[in-house]
Formats: structure tokens, sequence, C-alpha cells
């Protein structure tokens, strides 16, 4: 089942009601995934279904690091590379979520592996500044061919800003970073 916490924060964050009842009433009643699934596709909470910040519920998939939902959203139709009103995809928010089976996933649905926000940001400048040390989502952007030397609008790139925060757990990752001694 899904905790009373998740499933206000998913409707708070698809936010609105919809035909048959709030977004909230119709989560609450989705325990199993298989359940959630047809609400998914009943209320249409795809690409197509945005809150004002231009998100989907494909966007809080991957934010929340649920590789289970968002199979169910791209079986359902949702675009994997749908950006919202400051240029995030689902691939940002799964890099910054240090979500490994969702940036998976997302991959395998054929995404753009470095797209760009508003700021010139792509998942592996997210996924570098979001690391807290680990590596795994950073390797599988760089396999998918992140460009770890493209810079952002104000001139960090991937690389530059692994060694900027000094984070060597990550620099170790990114080829060409000077890695420090502990």
């Amino acid at each position: 089942m899904l905790g009373d916490d998740r499933v206000r924060n998913f409707a708070f964050m698809l936010g609105g009601s919809r035909a048959g009842g709030t977004t909230e009433s119709l989560a609450r009643r989705a325990g199993a995934l298989s359940v959630w699934s047809s609400r998914v596709r009943m209320v249409g909470m795809t690409d197509r279904d945005r809150n004002r910040l231009g998100r989907a519920a494909v966007h809080y998939a991957a934010a929340d690091g649920d590789v289970d939902v968002l199979r169910v959203l791209l079986a359902e139709g949702a675009d994997p590379g749908a950006a919202d009103a400051d240029g995030w995809t689902p691939l940002h928010f799964a890099a910054q979520a240090q979500a490994p089976l969702v940036v998976e996933a997302l991959l395998a649905a054929g995404v753009t592996v470095d797209a760009a926000d508003r700021h010139g940001n792509t998942p592996l400048w997210r996924a570098v500044f979001c690391s807290r040390g680990e590596g795994a989502v950073i390797r599988l952007l760089l396999e998918a061919g992140a460009d770890s030397d493209r810079v952002n609008a104000h001139g960090a790139s991937p690389r530059t800003l692994a060694d900027r925060i000094a984070n060597y757990d990550v620099a170790r990752h990114l080829p060409g970073c000077e890695e420090t001694p502990a």
C-alpha cells in the first residue's frame, strides 16, 4: 500500500481535482501497483497532465526513484524526455535522486543524455552535484555518452564541478579530474 505521506505528496504535486474525484482520493484507493497503474490510466496521469510547474507524473516517479511506477507511465505513453517549465527532464530528476534503476529505464527508453535545463545543467551535472559520494548514476550517464566537459550557463562543466566542490569520491569517476589524496 502507498503510505499516507506518499499519497498526499503525489496528490499535491499533481494538484487539482479530476473527473470522478480528487487526485488524492484516487491515489488513496490505489494500494498495489496494478491498482495504482489502473488509476494512472483512468485519470490520464501522463505527460498530458501537468501541474503549474509543467511537471507530469513521469517527473515525480523519476524524482522518487520509483522505477515500477515509471515503467507503468512509460507503457501508458508518458514522454520519457518531457521537459518541465525549467527544462528539467525525468532524467535530471533521476540523476539528482541518485536513482540508477530509473536512469537505466530512461536511457533504455531513448532519452537525450545531455538534455540541458534553463541553466544549461545536464543530468550528468545534476548527478555530480548531488552525488553524495555515489558514482553509479555518474557511470551510467558517462557510459551512455554524457559529455563531462559540457559547460552550463555559469561556465561549469560536470568535471570542473567535481573539482570545485572537492568531492574526490566523485572526481575519480570523471576522467581527467584531479584527485587529491585524503
